[in-house]
């Protein structure tokens, strides 16, 4: 992954490989342990909601928000626990609505801290919205292998 892109945005029709694109790089990811310290995948539901995506990062994190009421204090725990981690990887697959990272608790992307955010979405806006450098899937080819 070149070091100076933070935001990846894989975006294309529903049924084009974005998912599986993406798995085959998780795995090679987690088989090179050199380059990141963690790699996070992350499902987004259909129904898109903060406190959801909210959830579904600390199961992935360990972490229990049932103490916390609001979204704000989930998101400073989330914030809290992965600005300690250093180089990881979070991939939000099939993310349907753009969103600021940081109602979340997801710490900015920086060459500081060595983390990159990849998402997958159907649509341009979710990748133009959250900065991405975008990436667009549009199909297969005769020989199966999915093109740019």
């Amino acid at each position: 992954m070149d070091d100076a892109v933070r935001k990846i945005g894989v975006q294309g029709m529903e049924g084009v490989g974005k998912t599986t694109i993406m798995k085959h790089i998780n795995n090679q990811l987690l088989d090179e342990t050199c380059n990141f310290s963690d790699v996070i995948w992350v499902t987004v539901s259909e129904t898109f909601e903060i406190k959801n995506l909210q959830r579904q990062i600390a199961k992935k994190l360990n972490l229990n928000l049932s103490d916390y009421e609001d979204e704000l204090c989930s998101a400073s725990e989330i914030h809290k626990i992965l600005s300690q981690m250093k180089r990881y990887v979070l991939i939000l697959d099939n993310l349907s609505k753009a969103f600021r990272l940081d109602e979340v608790g997801i710490p900015e992307p920086t060459r500081d801290n060595g983390c990159k955010l990849v998402l997958t979405t159907r649509l341009l806006e979710v990748c133009t919205r959250m900065n991405c450098s975008t990436v667009e899937i549009h199909g297969r080819g005769s020989t199966g292998s999915v093109y740019e």
